[in-house]
Protein backbone atom coordinates (compact mmCIF):
# COMPACT_ATOMS: atom_id res chain seq x y z
CA UNK A 1 0.00 0.00 0.00
CA UNK A 2 1.65 3.18 -1.27
CA UNK A 3 2.60 6.08 1.03
CA UNK A 4 1.41 9.35 -0.55
CA UNK A 5 2.50 12.00 2.00
CA UNK A 6 4.58 12.41 5.15
CA UNK A 7 4.32 15.40 7.51
CA UNK A 8 6.08 16.02 10.83
CA UNK A 9 5.73 18.26 13.88
CA UNK A 10 7.98 18.01 16.93
CA UNK A 11 8.41 14.28 17.68
CA UNK A 12 5.36 13.15 15.72
CA UNK A 13 4.91 12.28 12.06
CA UNK A 14 1.67 11.84 10.13
CA UNK A 15 1.66 9.43 7.18
CA UNK A 16 -0.99 9.38 4.45
CA UNK A 17 -2.09 6.37 2.45
CA UNK A 18 -4.76 6.54 -0.27
CA UNK A 19 -7.72 6.03 2.11
CA UNK A 20 -6.45 6.54 5.66
CA UNK A 21 -3.77 8.28 7.73
CA UNK A 22 -1.71 7.14 10.69
CA UNK A 23 0.50 8.79 13.31
CA UNK A 24 3.85 7.75 14.77
CA UNK A 25 5.53 9.15 17.85
CA UNK A 26 9.17 8.98 18.96
CA UNK A 27 9.89 7.99 22.56
CA UNK A 28 13.33 8.39 24.09
CA UNK A 29 13.87 4.84 25.25
CA UNK A 30 12.11 2.77 22.60
CA UNK A 31 12.13 4.82 19.37
CA UNK A 32 9.19 5.23 16.99
CA UNK A 33 5.76 3.72 17.65
CA UNK A 34 2.51 3.60 15.71
CA UNK A 35 0.07 5.56 17.87
CA UNK A 36 -3.13 5.91 15.85
CA UNK A 37 -4.76 4.95 12.55
CA UNK A 38 -7.74 6.84 11.15
CA UNK A 39 -10.98 5.23 9.98
CA UNK A 40 -11.22 4.27 6.30
CA UNK A 41 -12.18 7.27 4.11
CA UNK A 42 -14.21 6.72 0.95
CA UNK A 43 -12.44 9.42 -1.06
CA UNK A 44 -8.70 9.54 -1.65
CA UNK A 45 -6.71 11.54 0.92
CA UNK A 46 -5.20 14.58 -0.85
CA UNK A 47 -3.77 16.74 1.97
CA UNK A 48 -2.76 16.16 5.60
CA UNK A 49 -1.57 18.33 8.50
CA UNK A 50 -0.51 17.69 12.10
CA UNK A 51 -0.06 19.89 15.18
CA UNK A 52 1.76 18.10 17.99
CA UNK A 53 1.88 21.10 20.32
CA UNK A 54 -1.65 22.32 20.91
CA UNK A 55 -2.07 25.25 23.30
CA UNK A 56 -5.36 25.52 25.17
CA UNK A 57 -7.07 28.83 26.10
CA UNK A 58 -5.15 29.01 29.40
CA UNK A 59 -1.85 28.91 27.43
CA UNK A 60 -0.99 25.48 28.80
CA UNK A 61 0.34 22.72 26.56
CA UNK A 62 -2.30 20.15 25.71
CA UNK A 63 -1.24 16.49 25.56
CA UNK A 64 -3.60 15.86 22.65
CA UNK A 65 -2.44 16.32 19.06
CA UNK A 66 -4.50 17.66 16.17
CA UNK A 67 -4.58 15.72 12.89
CA UNK A 68 -6.36 16.88 9.73
CA UNK A 69 -6.94 15.27 6.33
CA UNK A 70 -8.77 16.56 3.27
CA UNK A 71 -10.46 14.85 0.33
CA UNK A 72 -11.83 17.16 -2.32
CA UNK A 73 -13.63 19.94 -0.45
CA UNK A 74 -14.08 17.96 2.79
CA UNK A 75 -11.76 18.29 5.79
CA UNK A 76 -11.66 15.77 8.64
CA UNK A 77 -10.23 16.89 11.99
CA UNK A 78 -9.34 14.65 14.94
CA UNK A 79 -7.80 15.05 18.39
CA UNK A 80 -5.35 12.24 19.22
CA UNK A 81 -3.86 11.53 22.65
CA UNK A 82 -0.43 10.08 23.42
CA UNK A 83 -1.98 6.68 24.14
CA UNK A 84 -3.81 6.57 20.79
CA UNK A 85 -7.30 7.56 21.91
CA UNK A 86 -8.99 9.82 19.39
CA UNK A 87 -11.90 12.22 19.40
CA UNK A 88 -13.68 13.46 16.28
CA UNK A 89 -13.55 17.26 16.23
CA UNK A 90 -15.64 17.58 13.12
CA UNK A 91 -16.02 17.33 9.37
CA UNK A 92 -15.92 20.64 7.52
CA UNK A 93 -16.62 21.66 3.94
CA UNK A 94 -14.80 24.42 2.05
CA UNK A 95 -17.29 24.05 -0.87
CA UNK A 96 -14.31 23.97 -3.29
CA UNK A 97 -11.25 21.74 -3.61
CA UNK A 98 -8.64 22.19 -0.85
CA UNK A 99 -5.23 23.05 -2.33
CA UNK A 100 -3.31 23.60 0.94
CA UNK A 101 -3.92 22.40 4.49
CA UNK A 102 -1.81 23.48 7.49
CA UNK A 103 -1.83 24.71 11.06
CA UNK A 104 -0.93 28.21 12.23
CA UNK A 105 -0.53 27.78 15.95
CA UNK A 106 -3.67 25.95 17.05
CA UNK A 107 -5.76 27.16 14.11
CA UNK A 108 -6.36 24.89 11.12
CA UNK A 109 -6.24 26.70 7.76
CA UNK A 110 -7.51 25.38 4.42
CA UNK A 111 -6.79 27.33 1.22
CA UNK A 112 -8.22 27.11 -2.27
CA UNK A 113 -6.53 28.80 -5.21
CA UNK A 114 -9.82 30.10 -6.55
CA UNK A 115 -10.07 32.43 -3.55
CA UNK A 116 -11.43 30.78 -0.41
CA UNK A 117 -9.87 30.53 3.05
CA UNK A 118 -11.33 28.25 5.72
CA UNK A 119 -10.21 28.54 9.35
CA UNK A 120 -11.06 26.34 12.30
CA UNK A 121 -10.59 28.38 15.49
CA UNK A 122 -9.28 26.32 18.41
CA UNK A 123 -10.69 28.67 21.06
CA UNK A 124 -14.19 29.11 19.62
CA UNK A 125 -14.33 25.63 18.03
CA UNK A 126 -15.98 27.26 15.02
CA UNK A 127 -15.33 26.78 11.28
CA UNK A 128 -15.33 30.01 9.25
CA UNK A 129 -14.99 30.55 5.48
CA UNK A 130 -13.94 33.80 3.85
CA UNK A 131 -13.83 34.73 0.15
CA UNK A 132 -10.65 36.43 -1.03
CA UNK A 133 -8.93 37.30 -4.30
CA UNK A 134 -7.74 34.15 -6.15
CA UNK A 135 -4.63 32.95 -4.32
CA UNK A 136 -1.44 32.03 -6.21
CA UNK A 137 0.94 31.62 -3.24
CA UNK A 138 1.12 31.79 0.52
CA UNK A 139 3.46 31.58 3.49
CA UNK A 140 3.22 31.65 7.27
CA UNK A 141 5.23 33.82 9.65
CA UNK A 142 4.69 32.69 13.23
CA UNK A 143 0.99 33.23 13.85
CA UNK A 144 0.52 35.29 10.69
CA UNK A 145 -0.60 34.37 7.18
CA UNK A 146 0.72 35.95 3.96
CA UNK A 147 -1.28 35.55 0.74
CA UNK A 148 0.10 36.35 -2.72
CA UNK A 149 -2.83 36.90 -5.06
CA UNK A 150 -3.68 36.92 -8.73
CA UNK A 151 -4.16 40.70 -8.80
CA UNK A 152 -0.49 41.27 -7.90
CA UNK A 153 -1.14 42.14 -4.25
CA UNK A 154 0.24 40.56 -1.08
CA UNK A 155 -2.14 40.42 1.84
CA UNK A 156 -0.99 39.77 5.39
CA UNK A 157 -3.47 38.65 8.01
CA UNK A 158 -2.99 39.02 11.77
CA UNK A 159 0.33 40.79 11.28
CA UNK A 160 1.59 43.10 14.00
CA UNK A 161 5.01 44.35 14.90
CA UNK A 162 7.53 46.61 13.20
CA UNK A 163 9.96 44.24 11.47
CA UNK A 164 9.17 42.21 8.40
CA UNK A 165 11.07 41.04 5.31
CA UNK A 166 9.19 39.48 2.40
CA UNK A 167 10.62 37.99 -0.78
CA UNK A 168 8.24 37.17 -3.61
CA UNK A 169 8.36 36.06 -7.24
CA UNK A 170 6.07 36.97 -10.13
CA UNK A 171 4.66 35.34 -13.23
CA UNK A 172 7.10 37.30 -15.41
CA UNK A 173 10.14 35.90 -13.58
CA UNK A 174 10.94 38.91 -11.40
CA UNK A 175 12.04 38.44 -7.78
CA UNK A 176 11.54 41.29 -5.32
CA UNK A 177 12.34 41.89 -1.67
CA UNK A 178 10.23 44.29 0.41
CA UNK A 179 11.07 45.23 3.98
CA UNK A 180 9.71 47.12 6.93
CA UNK A 181 12.27 47.88 9.62
CA UNK A 182 11.77 49.76 12.90
CA UNK A 183 12.89 53.08 11.41
CA UNK A 184 10.25 52.84 8.64
CA UNK A 185 7.27 52.11 10.92
CA UNK A 186 4.13 53.86 9.72
CA UNK A 187 5.10 53.76 6.05
CA UNK A 188 4.37 50.10 5.33
CA UNK A 189 6.77 47.67 3.64
CA UNK A 190 9.03 49.35 1.07
CA UNK A 191 10.56 47.89 -2.10
CA UNK A 192 14.17 47.04 -1.28
CA UNK A 193 15.60 44.97 -4.15
CA UNK A 194 14.53 43.69 -7.56
CA UNK A 195 16.11 40.84 -9.56
CA UNK A 196 15.19 40.00 -13.17
CA UNK A 197 17.22 36.91 -14.02
CA UNK A 198 14.44 34.37 -14.67
CA UNK A 199 12.60 34.06 -17.99
CA UNK A 200 9.78 31.86 -16.64
CA UNK A 201 7.31 32.26 -13.75
CA UNK A 202 8.89 32.03 -10.31
CA UNK A 203 7.32 29.21 -8.30
CA UNK A 204 9.50 29.20 -5.17
CA UNK A 205 11.33 31.85 -3.15
CA UNK A 206 13.25 31.53 0.11
CA UNK A 207 14.81 34.36 2.12
CA UNK A 208 17.07 33.26 4.97
CA UNK A 209 19.65 34.89 7.20
CA UNK A 210 22.41 34.44 4.62
CA UNK A 211 20.81 33.64 1.27
CA UNK A 212 18.04 34.51 -1.17
CA UNK A 213 16.96 31.53 -3.29
CA UNK A 214 14.50 31.62 -6.20
CA UNK A 215 13.21 28.81 -8.43
CA UNK A 216 11.41 29.25 -11.74
CA UNK A 217 9.19 26.80 -13.61
CA UNK A 218 11.75 26.10 -16.35
CA UNK A 219 13.25 22.79 -15.21
CA UNK A 220 13.25 24.12 -11.62
CA UNK A 221 16.02 26.56 -12.47
CA UNK A 222 17.51 27.91 -9.21
CA UNK A 223 19.25 31.26 -8.77
CA UNK A 224 20.84 32.18 -5.45
CA UNK A 225 22.34 35.29 -3.88
CA UNK A 226 24.29 35.90 -0.71
CA UNK A 227 22.58 38.37 1.64
CA UNK A 228 24.58 40.92 3.64
CA UNK A 229 23.18 42.00 6.99
CA UNK A 230 24.08 44.68 9.52
CA UNK A 231 22.65 44.28 13.02
CA UNK A 232 20.20 41.74 11.64
CA UNK A 233 18.83 43.97 8.86
CA UNK A 234 19.49 43.44 5.14
CA UNK A 235 22.23 45.83 4.04
CA UNK A 236 22.86 47.47 0.66
CA UNK A 237 26.59 47.68 1.34
CA UNK A 238 27.84 45.62 -0.43
CA UNK A 239 24.32 44.36 -1.10
CA UNK A 240 23.12 40.98 -2.35
CA UNK A 241 25.67 39.35 -4.65
CA UNK A 242 25.08 36.45 -7.12
CA UNK A 243 26.12 33.10 -5.73
CA UNK A 244 25.03 30.15 -7.89
CA UNK A 245 22.83 28.90 -10.74
CA UNK A 246 21.71 25.30 -11.08
CA UNK A 247 18.69 23.13 -11.75
CA UNK A 248 16.71 20.64 -9.65
CA UNK A 249 15.52 18.62 -12.64
CA UNK A 250 12.60 16.34 -11.88
CA UNK A 251 10.46 14.46 -14.42
CA UNK A 252 6.79 14.38 -13.51
CA UNK A 253 4.52 11.39 -13.86
CA UNK A 254 2.08 11.65 -16.77
CA UNK A 255 -0.73 10.30 -14.56
CA UNK A 256 0.18 11.28 -10.99
CA UNK A 257 -1.56 9.64 -8.05
CA UNK A 258 -3.68 12.02 -5.97
CA UNK A 259 -1.47 13.67 -3.34
CA UNK A 260 1.72 12.73 -5.20
CA UNK A 261 2.72 16.35 -5.88
CA UNK A 262 2.18 17.40 -2.28
CA UNK A 263 4.19 14.43 -1.04
CA UNK A 264 7.17 15.10 -3.34
CA UNK A 265 7.83 18.81 -2.86
CA UNK A 266 11.57 19.34 -3.41
CA UNK A 267 11.98 22.18 -0.90
CA UNK A 268 13.98 24.08 0.15
CA UNK A 269 13.72 22.56 3.64
CA UNK A 270 15.14 23.94 6.87
CA UNK A 271 15.01 26.88 9.24
CA UNK A 272 15.93 30.36 8.02
CA UNK A 273 18.98 30.50 10.30
CA UNK A 274 20.32 27.07 9.30
CA UNK A 275 21.57 25.26 6.20
CA UNK A 276 18.69 24.48 3.89
CA UNK A 277 18.49 21.65 1.37
CA UNK A 278 16.69 20.61 -1.79
CA UNK A 279 15.58 17.00 -2.21
CA UNK A 280 15.87 16.02 -5.88
CA UNK A 281 13.79 13.12 -7.12
CA UNK A 282 14.84 12.83 -10.75
CA UNK A 283 12.25 10.34 -12.07
CA UNK A 284 8.83 9.38 -10.64
CA UNK A 285 9.62 5.72 -9.98
CA UNK A 286 12.99 5.57 -8.24
CA UNK A 287 14.62 4.37 -5.04
CA UNK A 288 17.11 7.26 -4.90
CA UNK A 289 17.02 10.88 -3.74
CA UNK A 290 19.76 13.47 -4.24
CA UNK A 291 20.18 15.84 -1.28
CA UNK A 292 21.66 19.22 -2.28
CA UNK A 293 22.39 22.51 -0.55
CA UNK A 294 19.90 25.22 -1.50
CA UNK A 295 22.60 27.91 -1.50
CA UNK A 296 24.86 26.47 -4.21
CA UNK A 297 23.45 23.12 -5.34
CA UNK A 298 26.34 21.14 -3.86
CA UNK A 299 25.57 17.50 -3.20
CA UNK A 300 25.23 16.59 0.47
CA UNK A 301 24.54 12.90 -0.10
CA UNK A 302 22.50 10.38 -2.05
CA UNK A 303 20.08 8.18 -0.17
CA UNK A 304 18.88 4.87 -1.55
CA UNK A 305 16.03 2.74 -0.27
CA UNK A 306 17.40 -0.06 1.90
CA UNK A 307 14.99 -2.59 0.36
CA UNK A 308 15.08 -1.17 -3.21
CA UNK A 309 11.42 -0.15 -2.95
CA UNK A 310 10.22 2.95 -4.83
CA UNK A 311 10.25 6.20 -2.85
CA UNK A 312 6.74 7.60 -3.21
CA UNK A 313 6.88 10.52 -0.72
CA UNK A 314 9.36 12.31 1.50
CA UNK A 315 9.81 15.19 3.93
CA UNK A 316 12.58 16.82 5.97
CA UNK A 317 11.79 17.24 9.65
CA UNK A 318 13.68 18.26 12.78
CA UNK A 319 12.95 16.22 15.90
CA UNK A 320 13.57 17.44 19.41
CA UNK A 321 16.52 16.07 21.32
CA UNK A 322 15.99 13.48 24.04
CA UNK A 323 15.98 14.32 27.72
CA UNK A 324 19.56 13.14 28.07
CA UNK A 325 22.23 15.70 28.93
CA UNK A 326 23.80 17.32 25.86
CA UNK A 327 21.24 16.02 23.41
CA UNK A 328 20.36 18.42 20.58
CA UNK A 329 17.63 18.50 17.94
CA UNK A 330 18.42 16.52 14.83
CA UNK A 331 17.17 16.78 11.27
CA UNK A 332 15.93 13.68 9.47
CA UNK A 333 14.62 12.80 6.04
CA UNK A 334 11.55 10.58 6.22
CA UNK A 335 10.82 8.61 3.05
CA UNK A 336 7.53 6.84 2.35
CA UNK A 337 7.61 3.90 -0.02
CA UNK A 338 5.43 2.04 -2.49
CA UNK A 339 5.30 -0.98 -0.16
CA UNK A 340 3.86 1.14 2.69
CA UNK A 341 7.03 1.38 4.77
CA UNK A 342 8.69 4.49 6.23
CA UNK A 343 12.48 4.86 6.26
CA UNK A 344 14.39 7.42 8.30
CA UNK A 345 17.69 9.11 7.38
CA UNK A 346 20.04 11.18 9.54
CA UNK A 347 20.47 14.49 7.68
CA UNK A 348 22.30 16.20 10.56
CA UNK A 349 25.18 13.72 10.36
CA UNK A 350 25.40 14.11 6.56
CA UNK A 351 25.61 17.90 6.88
CA UNK A 352 28.22 17.65 9.64
CA UNK A 353 30.38 15.39 7.46
CA UNK A 354 30.02 17.83 4.59
CA UNK A 355 31.20 20.73 6.77
CA UNK A 356 34.28 18.72 7.78
CA UNK A 357 35.03 17.98 4.14
CA UNK A 358 34.67 21.67 3.23
CA UNK A 359 37.10 22.66 5.98
CA UNK A 360 39.80 20.27 4.70
CA UNK A 361 42.55 21.61 2.47
CA UNK A 362 41.87 19.05 -0.27
CA UNK A 363 40.53 20.68 -3.44
CA UNK A 364 38.43 18.47 -5.71
CA UNK A 365 35.69 18.76 -8.28
CA UNK A 366 32.36 18.76 -6.51
CA UNK A 367 29.16 16.97 -7.46
CA UNK A 368 25.72 18.52 -7.66
CA UNK A 369 22.83 16.66 -9.26
CA UNK A 370 23.12 13.27 -10.96
CA UNK A 371 26.18 12.63 -13.11
CA UNK A 372 25.82 11.44 -16.71
CA UNK A 373 26.24 7.84 -15.59
CA UNK A 374 23.74 8.22 -12.74
CA UNK A 375 21.23 9.95 -15.01
CA UNK A 376 21.34 7.24 -17.65
CA UNK A 377 20.82 4.62 -14.97
CA UNK A 378 17.80 6.52 -13.60
CA UNK A 379 16.26 7.05 -17.03
CA UNK A 380 16.55 3.32 -17.76
CA UNK A 381 13.85 2.85 -15.12
CA UNK A 382 11.55 5.45 -16.69
CA UNK A 383 9.24 5.12 -19.71
CA UNK A 384 9.71 8.29 -21.77
CA UNK A 385 7.90 7.12 -24.90
CA UNK A 386 4.62 8.91 -24.14
CA UNK A 387 6.08 12.17 -22.86
CA UNK A 388 5.49 15.47 -24.63
CA UNK A 389 8.27 17.60 -26.07
CA UNK A 390 10.41 19.40 -23.54
CA UNK A 391 10.03 23.16 -22.96
CA UNK A 392 12.60 25.74 -24.04
CA UNK A 393 16.03 25.50 -22.50
CA UNK A 394 17.42 28.10 -20.09
CA UNK A 395 20.85 29.59 -20.86
CA UNK A 396 22.16 28.32 -17.54
CA UNK A 397 25.28 26.15 -18.10
CA UNK A 398 23.96 23.54 -15.68
CA UNK A 399 21.09 22.55 -17.98
CA UNK A 400 21.10 19.13 -19.60
CA UNK A 401 19.81 18.22 -23.04
CA UNK A 402 18.28 14.95 -24.21
CA UNK A 403 19.02 14.92 -27.97
CA UNK A 404 17.58 12.32 -30.40
CA UNK A 405 19.20 8.95 -30.19
CA UNK A 406 20.53 6.88 -27.31
CA UNK A 407 23.16 9.35 -26.07
CA UNK A 408 22.54 11.70 -23.17
CA UNK A 409 24.94 14.43 -22.19
CA UNK A 410 25.16 17.51 -20.00
CA UNK A 411 25.88 20.96 -21.36
CA UNK A 412 28.17 22.69 -18.90
CA UNK A 413 31.41 21.65 -17.30
CA UNK A 414 30.47 22.07 -13.65
CA UNK A 415 27.91 19.28 -13.38
CA UNK A 416 30.29 16.37 -13.76
CA UNK A 417 31.58 14.63 -10.66
CA UNK A 418 32.31 11.25 -9.17
CA UNK A 419 29.40 9.07 -8.07
CA UNK A 420 28.05 9.41 -4.56
CA UNK A 421 25.74 6.71 -3.36
CA UNK A 422 24.85 6.02 0.25
CA UNK A 423 22.39 4.10 2.37
CA UNK A 424 20.66 4.55 5.68
CA UNK A 425 23.88 3.59 7.38
CA UNK A 426 26.36 5.45 5.16
CA UNK A 427 26.06 8.95 3.73
CA UNK A 428 28.31 10.11 0.92
CA UNK A 429 29.79 13.55 1.35
CA UNK A 430 31.07 14.38 -2.11
CA UNK A 431 29.90 17.88 -2.82
CA UNK A 432 28.99 19.75 -5.99
CA UNK A 433 29.30 23.24 -7.37
CA UNK A 434 27.69 24.77 -10.39
CA UNK A 435 28.75 28.23 -11.44
CA UNK A 436 27.38 30.44 -14.18
CA UNK A 437 27.31 33.93 -15.57
CA UNK A 438 24.51 35.98 -14.09
CA UNK A 439 22.19 38.18 -16.09
CA UNK A 440 21.56 40.58 -13.20
CA UNK A 441 22.58 41.33 -9.66
CA UNK A 442 20.87 42.67 -6.61
CA UNK A 443 20.05 46.36 -6.35
CA UNK A 444 17.39 48.92 -5.80
CA UNK A 445 15.39 48.12 -8.96
CA UNK A 446 17.21 46.11 -11.59
CA UNK A 447 15.74 45.48 -15.04
CA UNK A 448 16.76 43.47 -18.07
CA UNK A 449 15.70 42.85 -21.64
CA UNK A 450 13.39 40.10 -20.38
CA UNK A 451 11.47 42.44 -18.06
CA UNK A 452 7.88 42.72 -19.25
CA UNK A 453 7.12 46.37 -18.69
CA UNK A 454 3.47 47.26 -18.36
CA UNK A 455 2.36 43.67 -17.93
CA UNK A 456 0.31 42.59 -14.95
CA UNK A 457 2.47 40.45 -12.67
CA UNK A 458 0.86 37.96 -10.39
CA UNK A 459 2.58 36.88 -7.19
CA UNK A 460 3.61 33.29 -7.76
CA UNK A 461 5.52 32.63 -4.56
CA UNK A 462 5.98 34.41 -1.25
CA UNK A 463 8.33 33.70 1.60
CA UNK A 464 9.52 35.52 4.69
CA UNK A 465 11.77 35.33 7.72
Amino acid sequence: MRVTMVRGHHNWICVAYPHFVCCYSMRDSTGWHLIWTSPYMENVVERIAINAKVVNPSNQDNTNKMVAASSGSTIHLWSVSDDGCKRDIGEFNLSVSVDSLFFIGSQLVALSQIGKVGVWHAMTQHWQIQDVVPVTSYDTAGSFLLLGCENGSIYYIGLSGNWIEIAYGTSSGTVRVIVQHPETVGHGPQLFQTFTVHRSPVNKVMLSEKHLVSVCSEYNHVRTWSVTRFRGMISTQPGSTPLASFKIVSLEDADPISGCTAGNDFGPFGEQDDRQVFIQKVVPETDQLFVRLSSNGNRVCVIQSVDSSTISAFCVHECEGSNRMGSRPRRYIFTGHSNGSIQMWDLTTALDLMVKAESSSVTEEKAGGPTCKELIKLLDQCDLSSRNSTPCISPSPSVFLVPPGPHIQYVGHKLRAGPSVGSVHSFSTTEGQEGSEFGATGGSDLTSQHDQKGAVEMDTQVTRI
